[in-house]
């Protein structure tokens, strides 16, 4: 009942954004390298299941920007996911811990570039040493109306996902933590389009940055191969 493995794996990153060296003013494109490894332990879902009954997920990142010289220094994270049942059949509670630090001593600058998200509802703060995460989903369906339009689309399903986060962040080590916290709900429907096999998602969120005056919405597209 349980799909259990490891995962190694080795990311590249190019951008023809330039850096210049400060000491020989040599520029240069922005490339990254991220090796990882995953490992993950969680129950087989059903067709209606929308995460994981029960299980996890333990993710280890390095981002290290190449040809960068003095200029920036390494990012390392790591996450744990933790899966639950929910109060009905087939809704699910996911959990997220994380922790990220950017080695920036001797360093000219913050990488521009993040592993962690931040919290929905903010922008990233880049200037970044120590940051930690807490992330909650709580996932449900809403409906099952099967709706067959034709040779355009066929609506699987309706869903919703209410969540919370929040980060702590510290710029560096003798500053003082900022936190981020916010929460909201997602409206999402599963469909398919032109009759293709591919699972669609389309949805609305609406999150409220605990920080900031008013309620953001956001449109959520997804598709699954």
């Amino acid at each position: 009942h349980y799909t259990r493995g490891i995962q190694p794996s080795l990311t590249y990153y190019y951008t023809n954004n330039k850096i210049q060296q400060f000491s020989t003013r040599k520029r240069s494109d922005f490339q990254y390298l991220m090796p990882e490894i995953r490992f993950y332990n969680y129950r087989r879902m059903a067709a209606r299941d929308i995460l994981p009954k029960w299980g996890y997920q333990l993710r280890f990142q390095n981002l290290t920007p190449l040809a960068s010289g003095d200029i920036y220094g390494q990012l390392y994270s790591a996450r744990l996911t933790n899966y639950f049942p929910g109060f009905f059949p087939n809704n699910s509670l996911m959990v997220r811990l994380g922790y990220q630090y950017q080695n920036s001593k001797n360093k000219m600058m913050y990488i521009p570039k993040r592993i962690l998200s931040a919290p929905r509802g903010y922008s990233y703060n880049i200037a970044t040493e120590h940051l930690f995460e807490f992330k909650g989903d709580y996932a449900f369906s809403l409906a099952y109306p099967d709706w067959n339009l034709g040779w355009l689309m066929y609506i699987k399903r309706f869903r919703s996902n209410v969540f919370f986060d929040l980060s702590a962040n510290k710029a560096l080590s003798n500053a003082d933590w900022v936190t981020q916290k916010s929460a909201g709900i997602d409206f999402i429907m599963d469909w398919h389009a032109i009759e293709t096999e591919f699972p669609l998602s389309l949805g609305l969120r609406l999150v409220k940055p605990f920080d900031k005056d008013g309620i953001a919405a956001e449109v959520l597209m997804s598709v699954s191969f």
